[in-house]
């Protein structure tokens, strides 16, 4: 991420707040949530704020607040002119119980209150704030970039205006061909995406009375003990728990798996369903990066997410593939340079 620096105006020393602030859990209820805000020290310029929306992690403390996960990049990022804002979301830093993974509402909720906190702080220390807004996350937190720009401008259009927005590389139509990315008969890189979405929806939507009915005998309780409330593994060791074939269904009582590939109510594919971010017409201008051979999280999310879009008349969205052949992995440096070039033509200087 460190490479990304490279196309960096550095102009500014910056400060650095971990900040608590209140949101709502996926049932509405208060909670408490943590970030990471970081500021470019300036008397007189007044900067944008960029929301930083970071990717999938497991591990409880692997977030910005903690100056850990994707941390690296983000002074570079308030150096080159932005207020930083970087939520950890729901369950990490000081938040607590499990991450409602991919929750579109918990992501954008606990994004947004972000957003009004750091405005708040930067009121607090006499940061100058302009009125642009930039919204960008790969992976995880491309999908949560498209919940919070969908949120925002549905229900918050009054309050924000985004500049800017760049989902990368998100999974936007999980109950289709993520679904059936996942769900196929053969090897796919990261099972364990699969338990943590069981974990993190079954408290929420209630799918089934208990997961043990899911697995196939053993694996329940052998998932279990990575899916507390207090997570101290990351999915490489979840990962590492599945056969040798590497195929998620193989770990799913056969039931389920015929319900989930050929029954259209089953509770898992409504779940998904109901975070899907395809099916609306976003007005601010997007840049959709994602990289053709992504064997994480499939190119055709993209291609569903835009070609939706342009269906429902949005004029303002690009697709853009930054590295034909690019992996998950090896699409992060590119799909980010081409982001941020972008967000620094529109900047205001």
């Amino acid at each position: 991420m460190t490479k990304i620096a490279s196309i960096l105006q550095l102009n500014y020393d910056v400060d650095l707040y971990k900040i608590d602030y209140n949101t709502i859990d996926p049932e509405g209820n208060p909670t408490l949530a943590s970030g990471l805000v970081i500021v470019p020290k300036s008397p007189t310029k007044s900067f944008p704020i960029m929301s930083y929306q970071h990717g999938t992690t497991l591990i409880k403390t692997n977030v910005a607040s903690q100056l850990k996960g994707d941390f690296s990049v983000l002074p570079f990022l308030a150096s080159d002119g932005y207020v930083m804002s970087c939520p950890d979301y729901l369950g990490f830093g000081d938040g607590t119980k499990l991450h409602p993974y991919l929750h579109a509402k918990s992501e954008a909720s606990a994004t947004i209150d972000m957003l009004r906190a750091t405005r708040l702080l930067c009121k607090s220390k006499g940061v100058l704030l302009n009125n642009q807004l930039f919204l960008i996350g790969y992976s995880q937190g491309g999908h949560a970039t498209m919940a919070t720009l969908k949120t925002i401008e549905e229900q918050y259009s009054t309050e924000f205006t985004v500049t800017a927005c760049a989902p990368m590389a998100g999974p936007y139509d999980l109950s289709g061909v993520q679904l059936n990315f996942v769900m196929r008969d053969s090897a796919y890189a990261t099972p364990g995406y699969l338990p943590y979405v069981l974990f993190a929806y079954n408290p929420i939507y209630k799918m089934y009375p208990s997961l043990k009915t899911v697995f196939l005998p053993g694996y329940y309780d052998e998932f279990s003990p990575y899916f507390g409330d207090n997570p101290t593994h990351e999915l490489s060791v979840v990962n590492s728990l599945w056969p040798a074939s590497m195929i998620p269904l193989a770990v799913l009582q056969p039931l389920i798996v015929y319900s989930i590939l050929q029954v259209p109510n089953d509770p898992l594919v409504q779940a998904l369903k109901d975070n899907d971010l395809y099916n609306w017409a976003p007005v601010s201008p997007m840049l959709l990066c994602h990289c053709d051979s992504d064997e994480q999280v499939t190119f055709q999310n993209s291609v569903v997410a835009y070609n939706s879009f342009r269906k429902n008349n949005s004029t303002n969205v690009t697709l853009f593939m930054p590295l034909h052949g690019g992996t998950h992995e090896t699409c992060v440096v590119p799909s980010f340079i081409r982001a941020i070039s972008w967000f620094d033509s529109l900047k205001k200087q």
